[in-house]
């Protein structure tokens, strides 16, 4: 620097008092729009470096703000833009509400608001401001399913796990929605905000659910379930059940016993989530997909049993690590009861698709002939 006068070395701060000794002999500038500016007039207008004297204020100025942003990590927003629908989900801020979200369950005093016509994921009038959570579900044949991956997803939050999203659509519309938790605030109000957003997705099969699914989606979208159901809830977690009934003796199991019924839980409710998305939750659409199936006909009937095993294997799971043996017992009963369908959805969707006709082969253009043969495609015949 002594040997180049013109030369400067420039120190930005938010306080000139917080110049260390190390620095005091430097050029302090503290971060302020107006000390940028004269800064950069300065350095543009100013002998000996004038690099461009010509440079009108509000660039100079524009560009002082620019950098007092990045320095403070922050810019003036002008507008917002909200581009997708999304929800706030308030409740109070105690050890109770905590109690219930572990166990999966809305506390008592949650409250629903949010954006976008966000009301119509539950079933809602568009505008009606916000509703209490028992309000809002009350009548919603899906509540259950949604309390469960909802609840789950803020107490993931709050135990400073990475949340999982879920899938949702309403009963009055074919879009579905990718719903995620993206931010929760702890309010000086002594309550909990819970910030999702409800994203539509572009889906690689039809869900033209207006006079309900034809049969052969119906089928697809059983065959996928009931094949997804095997290979993570059968073949993987029942497979752990297994394993670890055979350590229960040991000791230090509980922890392991206790993870391995949350991830249980939350497939059986991704399951029944997916059904509900795909349209196929209809008692009615699923034994008109089996009609050409006899043998069918006693399986369906079993299947009204499902949920009551569901629903009985969330209570055992819920009654802690001793409740193991049942809960291999009921899982097997499930794991069967799908075995069974599967072998049904398979042969099934087979008979659907003998059924499709192979497409027409492109019209050859009259003339052509050898190697330089045309081929036009021939609309509207």
């Amino acid at each position: 620097m002594e040997a180049h006068k013109a030369r400067k070395l420039i120190t930005l701060t938010r306080d000139v008092d917080q110049i260390n000794g190390a620095l005091k002999e430097f050029n302090a500038v503290p971060i302020t729009s107006d000390a940028i500016f004269k800064l950069l007039h300065e350095i543009y207008r100013v002998e000996p470096w004038r690099v461009s004297p010509t440079l009108p204020d509000d660039v100079l100025r524009a560009t002082a703000n620019s950098i007092v942003a990045a320095y403070l990590g922050r810019e003036r927003v002008e507008a917002n833009f909200d581009v997708a629908p999304s929800m706030i989900i308030e409740l109070p801020q105690c050890d109770e509400a905590r109690r219930e979200l572990a166990r999966c369950r809305m506390p008592p005093g949650t409250l629903v608001s949010g954006i976008q016509d966000w009301q119509r994921l539950f079933g809602r009038g568009i505008g009606t401001g916000a509703w209490p959570w028992l309000e809002l579900v009350s009548g919603w044949e899906n509540a259950d399913v949604y309390e469960f991956l909802l609840a789950r997803s803020m107490h993931d939050a709050l135990e400073r796990h990475t949340p999982k999203g879920t899938m949702m659509r309403s009963a009055d519309s074919n879009v579905v929605y990718r719903v995620a938790l993206r931010r929760y605030e702890k309010m000086a109000s002594n309550k909990f905000r819970f910030h999702f957003t409800a994203s539509p997705l572009d889906l690689p099969f039809s869900l033209n659910l207006s006079n309900g699914p034809d049969s052969q989606t119906v089928l697809y979208h059983l065959v996928c379930l009931s094949w997804y159901f095997r290979r993570r809830v059968v073949d993987q977690l029942y497979n752990d059940v297994l394993e670890t009934l055979a350590m229960a003796r040991l000791k230090n199991v509980d922890v392991r016993i206790r993870n391995l019924y949350d991830e249980i839980a939350r497939e059986l409710m991704d399951v029944d989530a997916q059904s509900i998305i795909r349209g196929v939750n209809n008692p009615r659409a699923v034994e008109d997909a089996f009609r050409d199936i006899p043998k069918a006909v006693e399986t369906l009937e079993k299947l009204t049993d499902w949920y009551t095993q569901r629903d009985q294997l969330m209570e055992r799971m819920r009654a802690g690590p001793e409740s193991l043996p049942e809960v291999a017992e009921t899982l097997h009963h499930m794991a069967m009861l799908n075995v069974e369908f599967s072998r049904h959805a398979a042969a099934a969707y087979s008979l659907a698709t003998d059924g499709l006709r192979a497409p027409p082969a492109p019209k050859r253009q009259a003339g052509a002939s050898g190697t330089a043969r045309r081929v036009q495609l021939v609309t509207g015949s």
